[in-house]
């Protein structure tokens, strides 16, 4: 489903992991699941300078991100724009995000997929990142080479409390 709202893209991160839990159990959780949980997610926002309500999905929706689609127990995408200077979102109508495109904004998608596997299921998380021109692309760039590392351990980091969580239900 990420094809739908950004098919190009010039960044992107994927993550997996396996969880011995139904989809019933696994699901509610991607949504509702406190990534402060985690000492790491906590010192890692704070040094990012991101907002306390930034804690969960719906935390990020509160600060821009916007719920594009989403296919009940199995796949949730978000969506995020932002100005070079990276300083806030811009929000977008989920139903223009696939068109949207001002010359100069930075658009994003974060997806949580679940698919079966042996008897259980694989938790799964990808980002990708558009940047319209070669402007935004170095800028992101820079900015990517310095954050990636740390947006993957905090992307891990998730998928790990979802797993402890669902697989202690």
């Amino acid at each position: 489903m990420l094809d739908k709202y950004l098919k190009t893209y010039h960044f992107s991160e994927y993550h997996e992991i396996h969880i011995q839990s139904p989809v019933r159990v696994i699901y509610p959780l991607i949504k509702t699941i406190n990534f402060k949980k985690s000492s790491l997610i906590r010192l890692l926002f704070a040094l990012r300078g991101l907002p306390p309500k930034m804690n969960s999905i719906d935390g990020f929706s509160e600060q821009g991100f916007i719920l594009l689609e989403e296919k009940a127990d199995r796949e949730m995408i978000i969506g995020f724009c932002f100005g070079i200077a990276m300083k806030e979102t811009k929000r977008v109508a989920s139903d223009q995000f696939a068109s949207f495109d001002d010359g100069s904004t930075i658009k994003g998608v974060w997806n949580f997929k679940l698919q079966k596997s042996g008897n259980g299921n694989v938790l799964s998380t990808e980002t990708r990142v558009f940047c319209p021109t070669r402007m935004t692309k170095l800028f992101f760039a820079f900015y990517w080479f310095c954050i990636s590392y740390f947006s993957g351990l905090v992307r891990m980091e998730i998928l790990k409390l979802v797993k402890k969580e669902a697989e202690r239900a």
